[in-house]
């Protein structure tokens, strides 16, 4: 009997070294066939191999969210989040990868296949207005010649556009984010709740901000700002009541 047991449990450890095995397996996935794995350790500190998504992210530190947890948003679009911890996966980011058209055209460049990537005028035009958003440049930076050049040496399709079309560009991001962002608000199973920040600039100019605080449906705490105006004294409060109700 006791030589039963000993080969029952002999079959029972092999089992589960195969299981443990399989498991590694699928964690090591992520990583390339034929690459070494980094030595970096992952977005979750625990110093396993990288998935080959998180060069493509970039990690936003724990601190900035009240649930204590890492996120990282797409480099190319920065239009998707993801938690960046290891232990949730990282197919959503794959995923996303794959429908960016921002990473795909990156990803076409850098082949060292001569795959060469398709001109999307589309996808040009809002990585411009995007930039002039970001950086807060004239809608003149489109017609520098020096601009210019650099954008036709980079590729010889780019049609240059004029500053009314940055401009045009620019509010129709604007509409499409806030359309998105009024769809998401609508689609809220919480409620929301508002905060309305005032501040008197060096030039004894006032200021408000409205921002919307809600929780999603995957439990993750947003802030939205919603408007941004010169305010005009007074600022008491039944004239704040006001401009709030009208911001609205």
């Amino acid at each position: 009997m006791e030589t039963n047991r000993d080969a029952i449990e002999h079959i029972f450890d092999e089992d589960n070294a195969t299981n443990v095995e399989e498991q590694r397996q699928l964690q090591d996935s992520d990583v390339r066939v034929g690459e070494c794995a980094p030595t970096i350790s992952n977005a979750s500190g625990s110093g396993g191999p990288r998935s080959i998504v998180w060069p493509e992210f970039l990690v936003i530190p724990a601190s900035e969210f009240e649930d204590g947890m890492k996120r990282a948003t797409c480099k190319h679009c920065e239009s998707k989040t993801f938690i960046a911890d290891s232990r949730y996966g990282t197919s959503n980011m794959k995923k996303h990868l794959e429908k960016c058209t921002a990473y795909q055209a990156a990803k076409a460049v850098k082949a060292g296949s001569g795959e060469v990537a398709r001109f999307d005028p589309k996808v040009y035009r809002e990585l411009v207005a995007k930039a002039i958003i970001r950086h807060g440049y004239s809608f003149s930076w489109v017609e520098h010649k020096g601009n210019r050049d650099i954008h036709a040496y980079l590729n010889n399709q780019v049609v240059t556009i004029t500053r009314n079309t940055a401009k045009t560009d620019c509010l129709k991001l604007h509409a499409h984010l806030k359309k998105k962002l009024k769809d998401t608000l609508l689609s809220l199973p919480g409620r929301i709740s508002f905060t309305c920040d005032l501040w008197t600039s060096c030039q004894t100019e006032g200021y408000m901000c409205l921002t919307a605080h809600y929780v999603d449906s995957n439990w993750k705490l947003n802030s939205k700002v919603l408007n941004f105006r010169h305010l005009e004294p007074p600022h008491t409060g039944a004239v704040l009541c006001e401009i709030v109700y009208e911001l609205l």
